[in-house]
């Protein structure tokens, strides 16, 4: 039992020392990943910035807004010949 236990500690030793160049080995994956991660991350973001602009231009028309406000009387007229219908039905 004791030599057993000898032994366990034996190859406890020797999966530390592998799992220390492994989790070595890791983190050198890790950085390269990230690193091209950090290289496709740049060229997205462009993308949004030239966006931004453009974001900024709808908001400095500001009649834009007001514009939506003229579609409303024209769902009212619907309704006006609908009722018209109605009373010709009658």
């Amino acid at each position: 039992t004791q030599d057993f236990g000898a032994g366990d500690a034996e190859q406890c030793d020797g999966a530390t020392t592998s799992g220390s160049t492994t989790v070595q080995d890791a983190t050198q994956n890790v950085d390269v990943v990230q690193g091209e991660a950090e290289t496709e991350a740049p060229t997205p973001a462009p993308t949004t910035v030239t966006e931004a602009p453009v974001t900024d231009a709808p908001a400095t028309d500001a009649p834009a807004t007001e514009a939506p406000v003229t579609p409303a009387p024209t769902t009212s007229t619907p309704e006006t010949p609908a009722q018209a219908d109605c009373q010709s039905n009658f």
